[in-house]
């Protein structure tokens, strides 16, 4: 099995980051990271999540996108922008019908960097499950089929939460 991989680029135009096979919760939880450093520091550029190579995304990565996507709707400018082709769309956003909540274009509109790093990522740690939590309840508030099916997960967390702080 091919493992997960992140890798970020740098160009003046944009950041890239790009997932290549399975996009799971602790990948998720380091390109939210990223993007939320990026809003910080750059005020003038793009962040590019890069989907083309990219076979699955878990509920937690879906809403860690949704969560992305809401936070750059309130900026004065889109900043964020997932790009790769409409089938790609269709296979990691159609199940759960969010291509009409994310910020989907073309891969061809974007030059891609031929400089890439490979991205550190965390695989363990308490704040991932906030993260899952949270990522659980941006799905839930959307209008979709799957949004009680996402609460329940996100109340399911919760409550494991609160045991341990007891």
């Amino acid at each position: 099995m091919k493992m997960p991989m992140l890798s970020i680029a740098q160009t003046p135009a944009a950041t890239f980051v790009a997932v290549e096979g399975k996009g799971l919760r602790r990948h998720s939880e380091q390109v939210k990271s990223l993007f939320d450093q990026f809003i910080r520091e750059d005020e003038s550029r793009k962040f590019v999540l890069v989907l083309d190579h990219c076979e699955y995304l878990d509920s937690t990565f879906l809403g860690s996108l949704v969560q992305m996507s809401k936070h750059h709707r309130g900026l004065s400018q889109n900043r964020l922008e997932i790009i790769g082709d409409e089938k790609m769309a269709d296979r990691l956003f159609g199940p759960c019908n969010l291509q009409h909540y994310l910020p989907v274009s073309e891969s061809s509109r974007w030059p891609l960097p031929t400089q890439w790093r490979a991205v550190e990522v965390d695989p363990t740690g308490e704040a991932c499950i906030y993260h899952q939590m949270e990522a659980h309840e941006s799905l839930a508030e959307l209008d979709i089929p799957d949004a009680p099916a996402f609460r329940r997960v996100a109340d399911s967390i919760r409550k494991g939460l609160q045991g341990l702080d007891t």
